[in-house]
């Protein structure tokens, strides 16, 4: 049995401190972008959610009674913009899918990343390449980037080669081409990432990239589907000690903008 709980602004919802979701954070969750009326990737995000619910032998509710429900939340709703979240949880018994919403916040500028060497992606992991609710790791290691005056960490997997920062996909440009790692490292397939992959308008290549090749690279740009594309200035921390710097107006990274805003539109569920 699958229950959905819809929690309103200012009110507060209750988790049983002997469910799993509470006592061990089983649970998976999706962040999205309403804006102009429409849920943006509302598709990618609702697919990954479920294929991950069936990995974990979580069920997951009605399609149709989400959609409801999330409609109903925004039409109560006096804004044009916020940040919409499922949290799936398990229960004893059973699933609850919690429906909530928080305000639009302004993402951080463009700036360094700095390669982390310490802890890498362990592809193997049964968790790699799902959204979970165990999610301390990325924000305890990107709140201590912040704390260095870095954007994020550049993360590698457990062979070295880059996979991804703690909370977006990245991307990287080269003489010619747009390359990213490959999902076999371990990251988190993200759904801006996918559907720039899935693109029929721009050509991206997954590749193992080592640090090295970083200096090869003539532009970078990460994403996720809430503050969509932004370019990086460049890398710190490289094996041989002398950053990378990257073009922050490369004109590739405005084709990749620009590309995103019509897959958003393509992959929108119109709400109101």
């Amino acid at each position: 049995m699958s229950e959905i709980v819809l929690i309103p602004p200012g009110q507060s919802a209750s988790i049983s401190p002997q469910s799993s979701g509470f006592a061990h954070g089983f649970g998976l969750f999706e962040t999205m972008r309403f804006e102009a009326g429409q849920l943006c990737f509302w598709d990618l995000h609702w697919e990954r959610l479920k294929q991950s619910a069936k990995y974990f032998g979580l069920e997951v509710p009605d399609k149709h009674a989400v959609i409801d429900a999330v409609q109903s939340l925004v039409q109560s709703l006096d804004t044009r913009e916020l940040i919409l979240k499922l949290s799936l949880l398990k229960e004893v018994g059973g699933t609850r899918l919690y429906i909530y919403s928080r305000p639009a916040m302004a993402s951080p500028p463009a700036g360094q990343l700095i390669l982390d060497t310490q802890f890498p992606i362990h592809a193997d992991s049964p968790l790699s390449g799902h959204k979970t609710h165990n999610y301390m790791e990325c924000i305890y290691l990107l709140e201590k980037a912040r704390a260095q005056g870095y954007r994020d960490w550049l993360r590698l997997d457990t062979e070295g080669f880059v996979a991804e920062t703690t909370t977006s996909n990245v991307f990287f440009i080269n003489e010619s081409e747009i390359v990213t790692p490959a999902a076999e490292g371990g990251i988190l397939p993200g759904v801006a990432r996918e559907a720039l992959l899935g693109s029929d308008q721009i050509e991206i290549f997954e590749q193992r990239i080592s640090p090295g090749m970083l200096r090869d690279m003539r532009g970078a740009f990460i994403t996720n589907a809430i503050m969509g594309v932004q370019a990086v200035s460049g890398v710190e921390g490289l094996p041989d000690g002398d950053p990378v710097d990257f073009d922050l107006n490369h004109p590739l990274i405005e084709k990749i903008r620009s590309e995103f805003d019509r897959l958003k539109a393509i992959h929108a569920l119109k709400l109101i």
